[in-house]
This record gives structure tokens, sequence and C-alpha cells, in this order.
């Protein structure tokens, strides 16, 4: 009995790992490449050299109080935003320690940003990381990824089907590039909530404006 009971473990085991994942939400700089490329200063493509992904810096948080900072940019005359510093930035959803293969995806966000350009390959990109930091972009590609960008209803769905499950050391990325919603308005200084659910799995992050 005892050797049925721990293989019914085993299995339930193996099952939750499947239908998991460890999920991470943050947000970036757009100081980002996701292929970067070592020209080695010729014109010779034969002898470039493909480099580890730059996956951006994280934005600051100044009082470790676990929420990201932004300064709004303001008008003097009319007290309207004109922009945001930094004007760009990404809201990151980093996946790992799953064998899935799709993956169903809801991003909702506040009033404050749009993604911009509402889009796949633009607004939206998907990047697949290998254990050497190395990122294959799988947004335009064979793999299927599809999103809907819906600023009205500030969300962002995704549909995303690999060839491969992920190796252990891998990572699957979902980067959505945030502009002000607020350009020639009063600015809003509640805090901008970014939530991701990813095959049922929740994660999210915050910001805070300065």
């Amino acid at each position: 009995m005892r050797k049925y009971v721990f293989l019914l473990l085993v299995l339930a085991a193996v099952f939750i790992g499947i239908s998991t994942a460890e999920i991470q939400k943050d947000f970036r700089y757009t100081n980002v490449t996701f292929i970067p490329i070592d020209t080695n200063q010729t014109e010779d493509p034969t002898d470039d050299v493909i480099l580890p992904a730059e996956l951006g810096n994280l934005l600051p948080d100044a009082d470790l109080n676990g929420t990201y900072e932004v300064r709004y940019v303001i008008q003097k005359k009319t007290g309207f935003v004109t922009s945001t510093n930094p004007g760009q930035l990404y809201g990151v959803i980093t996946i790992n320690n799953t064998t899935a293969t799709e993956f169903t995806i809801t991003d909702t966000f506040g009033s404050q940003f749009d993604i911009n350009p509402g889009k796949l390959c633009g607004g939206v990109e998907v990047i697949r990381v290998d254990a050497g930091g190395y990122a294959t972009v799988l947004t335009g590609t064979t793999q299927v990824v599809s999103a809907i960008v819906d600023n009205d209803a500030n969300n962002v769905t995704l549909e995303i089907a690999l060839d491969s499950p992920l190796d252990t050391d891998e990572e699957l990325m979902v980067y959505c590039k945030f502009q002000t919603a607020l350009k020639n308005a009063l600015p809003d200084y509640s805090d901008f909530v970014n939530e991701a659910i990813v095959n049922g799995e929740v994660a999210s992050a915050a910001i805070e404006f300065l």
C-alpha cells in the first residue's frame, strides 16, 4: 500500500511541476539589445560574433520599498504631463521552471501608461534566453506567438506555443513597452500596478510616481 501511495505522490508532483511555473514581474529601462553583435570593427559579416543579450537595467527603487520609481515631467504653466523620466520603459514577465510549451498570458496595467506601439513586434516582444544569456527572439518567427493589445481596457493577452519545452536553465521573457498615456493631462500619482497571469500563476510589480 505504501508503495502505491508513494507512486501517487510522485505522479502528483510531476503533474504539478508540468502545470505550474515560476513567474516574475519587474520594470526595466529600454536599454536592451536582444541579439547584440560584435562586428570586430570590420564590414565583413563572416567575422561577426553574436553576444549575450542585453536585457535592460531595472528601474530604481531608492527607498527599497519594493516599488519602482518614475518621475513625471510637468509643464510649469499648465501643470500638465509632457513626459516621464524615463520616457519609455519595459514591464517584463520572466517565466521559468516549467515543462509547459503553451502559455496563455493576461497582462493588466494601470491607466497612467499605454503599450506603445500597441502591437506585437514593437510594443510587445517575446524572447527565449538560454543558460549562457543568449536570446532567441520568438516574435515574428514560425513559433506561434500572438498578442492583442487593448490600451482602452489596459490589458494585453498573449498566446505562446513553443516548439520545445524550456530547459531547466532557460527563461521565457515577455517585454511590454510602456509610454505615458497622460500627455497634456494632469498627472495621476496613484501607484501604477502591472499584474501578469501566466497559465493561472500570478506575478505583479508597481511603480510610484515622484
